[in-house]
């Protein structure tokens, strides 16, 4: 049962990923998200068959069907990413739980199903930053004001987010004093406000090796010619380093409180 689970839970992350490409291709382009999807080469209209996420690309051999242009890889690599953090959000909420758990035991689940859904909102808005900062070299304003938006949710709604392991460590007791007397909601915001906080530091120092091992990377042009106009001053989009900081905080319960107790008394 616990395959089929994870199963299911990934296809629907597959499935919201789909969407996550529309959004990401068509912003800024005046192409309405809700427009039937097309080939953007021949402008041809899709079948359903041609829209199942990843089995479609690989059915196909990452050709359009009518005209055999060839399929960007984002497509089924952002459905791919989106079902994989569909199932890392599912285990770090909802641990061994299976989706027949779910429907037999529907109440005891009652206070962590909208929690659930708010993450699921908030990896996918995640996902279309990064790849949108890929493509585009720049963070679109629109999709950081629905991420705050997203985090703030349950401060406006109250459903249920009171459960989050908010403790601090010694130096940090006023802290936790304080936050224990805050609404769930807003707990919950600080807490998404001190994850991005600490992906940011992660997100500085995994950019800062990618980019000493790109430009290592460009003196082997034998092995890396691809990378031959590389220079320190090239744009390498900051998004994906943020965001994977931000996962790798959230999916591994990074605690705040520990990593800033470090920083305190190192520096004493």
């Amino acid at each position: 049962m616990f395959y089929i689970t994870y199963i299911t839970v990934f296809a629907l992350g597959a499935i919201v990923g789909s969407f996550l490409n529309v959004v990401i291709l068509r912003s800024g382009t005046g192409i309405g998200f809700l427009r039937g999807s097309f080939c953007f080469t021949c402008r041809a209209a899709l079948r359903f068959y041609e829209m199942v996420p990843i089995f479609s690309f690989l059915a196909q051999k990452g050709r359009c069907r009518s005209c055999r242009a060839k399929i960007h890889f984002q497509y089924p690599l952002v459905e791919t990413l989106a079902g994989i953090l569909f199932v890392g959000v599912w285990l770090r909420e909802m641990g061994g739980a299976t989706l027949l758990d779910v429907v037999l035991r529907i109440g005891a689940y009652e206070n962590i199903l909208p929690r659930l859904v708010v993450l699921w909102a908030i990896v996918s808005v995640l996902l279309v930053i990064a790849a949108y900062d890929i493509r585009h070299k720049i963070i679109k304003d629109t999709f950081v004001y629905i991420f705050i938006a997203l985090a703030f949710v349950p401060a406006l709604s109250n459903l249920g987010f009171g459960n989050w392991d908010l403790s601090a460590g010694g130096g940090f007791g006023i802290w936790k004093h304080l936050l224990d007397h805050l609404t769930a909601g807003f707990a919950f915001f600080l807490l998404f406000a001190a994850v991005w906080f600490l992906s940011r530091v992660l997100s500085f120092w995994i950019g800062a090796i990618v980019s000493i091992l790109l430009l290592f990377a460009k003196q082997h042009k034998k092995l890396f010619s691809g990378l031959k106009n590389l220079t320190i001053k090239s744009e390498i989009p900051f998004a994906p380093f943020l965001v994977f900081g931000f996962f790798v905080v959230y999916l591994l319960q990074i605690d705040f409180g520990d990593i800033a107790q470090i920083f305190i008394v190192s520096s004493i």
